[in-house]
């Protein structure tokens, strides 16, 4: 103000030096309030900076750095429609099944049966029970676990067993993949196990983990899935959101008692089963939705080839269907938003400890399906429990020829009993 005055009294107020004077006050005085709204804007930015910097330093350490996964990038292709073959709409209905012993059978993951039709099947507990041919009720004929497992509502327990693949002998002994035991051959006379590689045993320096499903050659030699020798079974849920190729197919000698690594990096291999010609076997990678043919003897031995690809679902165990082709049960519709995450391992990483990724897909983990596949891989025809309403999260259909489809589940309780409305000359 005094400098205004003194212009006024020397020059007059509107003189031009007067003018210039008060312009250049002017000028200064909103430099002055530039540079100080550039200081604070310097400092916001700073401190903007070094909090990001501290809450990504704390997510990094909290869901990354310790991140129990390490997960690839799958790039699966998009899944495809439940269209002509795969229409639940056309397609004979998994939700007609009876149940059989539910009380008994908690989570019956596998079914298998002798040349006099008798149906052998494992619970959730490590029992394992033998239904005779026109019998009324089931008996219980031996435990992969502890005896103190008793209960058929026990909570799955590494003490308890967990039997996943069955298959008859020709002596009538059963020879089990059970994901905490590991391969055992059990007597169903009198049930005294004789263990045969036990769980954790290395091979090839990695501990087997998970014993899943197995197929007997025609030599007597066997080829179990190790689905993974990162997680067991009770820590599956990481193996599947990793989706790494943490598994592979073990081959055992009975004669010799050696095992050994028969083909690597697979992920999650599932269900295994001997091809028509005997020369090969299908294994199930139930992670990337897809199907492979191992070979067993020359000079492709232990190599692969994609048998079936982009599946719609979870593919999990494999059966021969009694006319032609393979019976293969999934679980777990794909969905677009897990065909999402599959692209970016970033995100399942940090999701891992985050949310569930089962709940992302809703019901879609419940789906059942079953796929009648040709001996090349084409896809023949489906059923279906979408709902599900009566038997979810299928693992395994097999046809018999008494006109019905046996269901397998690794939740669901009893086992499935479907009436086939078409002939097995029709497809089914």
């Amino acid at each position: 103000m005094a400098t205004d005055v003194r212009v006024r009294m020397t020059y007059g107020a509107n003189s031009p030096d007067s003018r210039t004077l008060l312009e250049d006050d002017s000028k200064e005085r909103r430099s002055r309030k530039r540079l100080s709204c550039s200081r604070w804007a310097i400092c916001l930015s700073a401190i903007t900076a070094l909090v990001l910097m501290v809450v990504g330093y704390v997510a990094y350490q909290a869901f990354i750095a310790d991140c129990v996964i390490d997960p690839p990038y799958i790039g699966s292709l998009p899944p495809p429609p439940l269209t002509g073959v795969l229409s639940a709409e056309s397609a004979e209905s998994l939700a007609d099944a009876e149940l059989l012993f539910p009380k008994l059978f908690n989570a019956p993951e596998c079914q298998a049966w002798d040349e006099d039709g008798a149906m052998y099947t494992g619970t959730v507990n490590g029992d394992v029970w033998k239904l005779e041919y026109g019998a009324h009720k089931p008996t219980l004929i031996g435990r992969t676990g502890k005896i103190g497992c008793t209960k058929s509502d026990a909570i799955p327990s590494a003490a308890c067993g967990r039997p996943l693949g069955i298959r008859v002998l020709p002596d009538k002994k059963l020879l089990i993949a059970d994901a905490y035991v590991g391969l055992i051959k059990l007597n169903p006379v009198d049930g005294v196990i004789e263990p045969l590689v036990p769980f954790r045993t290395l091979v090839n320096g990695r501990p087997m983990l998970i014993a899943d499903d197995l197929a007997v050659a025609p030599d007597g030699v066997v080829y179990f899935s190790d689905a993974s020798t990162k997680f067991t079974l009770l820590e599956a849920y990481y193996d599947h959101v990793e989706a790494g190729a943490n598994g592979r197919v073990i081959r055992y000698d009975p004669k010799t008692g050696e095992t050994s690594v028969f083909t690597d990096n697979l992920h999650f291999p599932n269900g295994v089963e001997l091809s028509f010609d005997q020369s090969s076997i299908l294994v199930a990678e139930t992670n990337i939705y897809r199907i492979i043919r191992v070979f067993l003897y020359g000079d492709r031995a232990g190599q692969w080839e994609i048998f079936a690809d982009n599946l719609p679902a979870h593919p999990d165990n494999i059966r021969r269907h009694p006319d032609h082709g393979y019976l293969v049960g999934l679980s777990g519709i794909r969905t677009w938003d897990l065909t999402v995450l599959e692209h970016y391992p970033f995100l399942r990483r940090l999701l891992i400890n985050t949310v569930d990724i089962d709940e992302i897909a809703g019901k879609s983990s419940k789906y059942s399906l079953c796929l009648h596949i040709s001996d090349s891989g084409d896809i023949l025809r489906s059923w279906h429990d979408a709902e599900p309403r009566v038997y979810g999260s299928l693992t395994q259909c097999s046809i018999r020829n008494d006109g019905y489809m046996y269901l397998g589940s690794f939740r669901n309780r009893g086992v499935g009993k479907v009436k086939l409305t078409k002939t097995l000359s029709q497809g089914g």
